[in-house]
């Protein structure tokens, strides 16, 4: 989901200093937005009053999406999660989220910064049988330019978000 990313040089240093082998892939270590929606779990939407929840199964995460966004403006606290805004253009649920703490943007180490701005948009098939997701990734600090992606996922209702087990998934 993140190849060939718009690297600037002090970005592309950062990232060949990167170990593959350190915690976050070899742990049961959370992982932060936007890398969470590229996991092959299940994940699943919920309306819970004024917010959308984003729930997935990697980790039992769980994201709040502000749908009353005028009311609402991102803390001074950066979270892995990050601070999540949503509205409606249509039946597309359009999500803008900032305050996502620094982390690995991607598997290979591409670093992001607290200045990184994502906008998703998460649109249903018109028969409901598929989600369909583009990312726009903003980062002044790391990317040269804006970094665009899409992916979807397949309706399944048989499958649902179940209680995440790390230390048992990690001994099959």
């Amino acid at each position: 989901m993140f190849s060939r990313l718009p690297l600037n040089d002090a970005a592309v240093a950062t990232q060949a200093e990167y170990d593959a082998g350190d915690e976050l892939l070899l742990g049961c270590t959370e992982w932060s937005m936007p890398r969470l929606v590229a996991n092959p779990l299940p994940m699943e939407f919920v309306r819970s009053g004024d917010m959308i929840l984003q729930r997935f199964e990697e980790n039992d995460s769980v994201r709040q999406i502000h749908m009353d966004a005028p009311t609402h403006t991102a803390p001074s606290e950066y979270v892995l999660l990050g601070f999540s805004t949503g509205r409606w253009d249509g039946s597309t649920l359009v999500v803008t989220t900032t305050n996502v703490t620094p982390e690995r943007l991607n598997n290979a180490g591409a670093p992001f910064s607290k200045k990184m701005t994502l906008l998703e948009r998460f649109t249903p098939s018109e028969d409901g049988s598929r989600l369909n997701y583009a990312l726009e990734v903003t980062d002044p600090e790391n990317f040269t330019e804006r970094y665009e992606t899409e992916r979807y996922w397949d309706w399944r209702p048989e499958i649902i978000v179940g209680p995440y087990d790390c230390d048992r998934d990690q001994q099959l």
